[in-house]
């Protein structure tokens, strides 16, 4: 931890579902030299300072992380060096010097390698007084100054960014906004009465009133009524009344050729390893990687009399902490364990990304071929750690002797099904979470899946995202001339309670944009995907 990288790298994640964003406020210098050394300031968009180094807070506004009403702005900031994204600036590798003075205390002078943020410190500026004219009277005291410089190593061009930021503090002139509150009710209808209470739907309990909860359906109430009238039917998931069973997916190891990329006339441009994921357009950094085996994803199939595919539905039950357990498959639930994604040529920008369920898994699985068609949508929470490998740290933790190594868990119980001691007990410190990217893998399938783009724009604005990504390029994978993409699925043949077949699932999908300049320009994202899965299925039931 004594590493320089070990610091906070918070590369500004303005993703679009995100909200109270801090932003970049290049301090006024050339334009050329103002990623060299920026202000992050919470809750103000990047851009939007005036002249480039001024911001006016006003008290309650998300730039003030206090309370609102209270005549004070509370501004959480940290100084940023060698950032992607600013107009007109091609951040170096690596600086010379760098220092920022002034109140607070913002030591930049280590973090001088690759793209980084130091920790976040909060000031406090009193609110100025309005004069008769109701405009704000600006004075010493109302605003926060401080001044930076960084020097770039010897025959970098410009050589220096010289940089002032000025934080000024206004009142309120309107209302406080209400408190907002999170908390959601649904209503719960009995024979005698009506009740309230919260969230009982899908915690995998039949709760008083209930007749359904998830993959639970109360016993003899099928064919006693349509299942649109059962309780909870709007807001839990309704099985049928076949025989249930559970379907575990494990993860196997990377091998073989499961897939290829083509240019336009057809020609294989390069192979793609089964269990292996691919991302990113023509002029990414980032090789293909693999995906970690020994990861468990149960599912449940409701198997109907007369029909040959048996429906997929989540399982909602969290396995127990330092347990090898397989992972539920409802929302929130984790898909795989954290992944790493290295990229050798650009070390500092490697990740660990945390994939969960962003809805209920679906689909259907035919369990006399093994075909099956699953419907994973994910939320994928990306930690910005290649800074870690510096100090000799993985890219993400693992679990070493029933411990943690290190992350947000460190020295605490884990277990791991990963031949490498990766696992969902294990997370990356929070410092290092740059955003979550949406990425939807459906149809996930045991068949043969292609992508194709004549003119090499595989997704929505690819190659067209100048703000966090302005090299972006047509193509796939590393490759500008990719105009078509393969991955292939294997079905698992028969499938008989207590037994165990192999299995490759196969998805290609898209990228989006994430507004994130380390993220968006190493991988060359808004950009394609592909993956295969190669694993094992294994049935177990019917269940009681």
């Amino acid at each position: 931890m004594a590493s320089a990288f070990t610091s906070t790298l918070t590369f500004l994640a303005l993703l679009a579902a995100t909200s109270a964003h801090a932003g970049l406020v290049p301090g006024g210098g050339p334009s050329s030299s103002d990623c060299y050394l920026a202000l992050d300031v919470e809750g103000v968009p990047t851009g939007s300072a005036q002249k480039g180094k001024t911001v006016v807070c006003t008290d309650g506004e998300p730039c003030d992380t206090g309370a609102c009403g209270d005549d004070v702005c509370t501004v959480t900031v940290s100084g940023c060096v060698n950032q992607i994204g600013l107009p007109g600036c091609q951040p170096p590798m690596e600086l010379k010097s760098a220092k920022i003075k002034g109140k607070l205390s913002i030591n930049v002078s280590q973090l001088l390698q690759g793209g980084q943020c130091t920790p976040a410190v909060t000031g406090s500026i009193p609110a100025a007084k309005l004069n008769k004219k109701g405009k704000a009277k600006i004075t010493k005291k109302n605003k926060l100054t401080l001044k930076g410089k960084a020097k770039a190593q010897q025959g970098t061009k410009p050589p220096t960014d010289s940089d002032t930021w000025t934080i000024q503090c206004v009142p309120r002139t309107t209302d406080c906004p209400p408190p907002t509150t999170t908390s959601t009710s649904v209503t719960i209808v009995t024979t005698t009465s009506t009740t309230t209470t919260t969230n009982p739907c899908g915690n995998g309990m039949l709760d008083a009133g209930e007749e359904c909860d998830g993959a639970i359906i109360r016993e003899g109430v099928c064919n006693t009524k349509p299942v649109e009238e059962l309780t909870c039917s709007t807001e839990c998931t309704i099985l049928g009344c076949g025989p249930l069973y559970e379907l575990d997916f494990v993860n196997g190891s990377p091998t073989g050729k499961c897939g290829e990329v083509r240019d336009g006339s057809g020609t294989v441009l390069k192979d793609l390893t089964c269990g292996g994921l691919n991302i990113g357009g023509g002029n990414g950094s980032t090789p293909e990687g693999p995906t970690p085996d020994g990861a468990i994803n149960r599912y449940l199939l409701r198997c109907e009399d007369g029909n040959p595919t048996c429906t997929v539905n989540p399982t909602t039950g969290t396995p127990a902490p330092a347990s090898t357990e397989g992972d539920c498959t409802t929302k929130g639930c984790n898909f795989g364990t954290p992944l790493p994604i290295e990229v050798p040529s650009q070390i500092v920008f490697s990740t660990c990304v945390v994939n969960k369920f962003a809805e209920p898994a679906s689909g259907t699985v035919n369990p006399t071929t093994g075909e099956a068609e699953l419907n994973v949508s994910l939320d994928s929470d990306v930690y910005l750690t290649g800074g870690l490998t510096f100090s000799g740290e993985p890219l993400c933790p693992k679990c070493i002797a029933g411990k943690c190594g290190t992350g947000a868990s460190k020295d605490q119980p884990c277990a791991s099904t990963n031949s490498d001691g990766y696992t969902r007990d294990c997370l990356p410190e929070q410092v290092y979470y740059v955003g979550t990217i949406p990425v939807n893998l459906s149809p996930l399938k045991t068949a043969a899946v292609t992508a194709t783009a004549p003119d090499g724009i595989f997704c929505t604005n690819q190659a067209n995202n100048p703000a966090s990504n302005p090299s972006g390029k047509a193509g796939c994978f590393q490759e500008e001339q990719c105009r078509s993409y393969t991955e292939t699925g294997v079905p698992a043949g028969p499938l008989t309670p207590g037994g165990t077949s192999t299995v490759t699932l196969a998805s290609t999908f898209c990228i989006p944009a994430t507004g994130n300049g380390a993220v968006a320009g190493t991988a060359d994202l808004p950009g394609p995907g592909a993956v295969s899965l190669p694993g094992t299925f294994s049935l177990r039931g019917p269940l009681p």
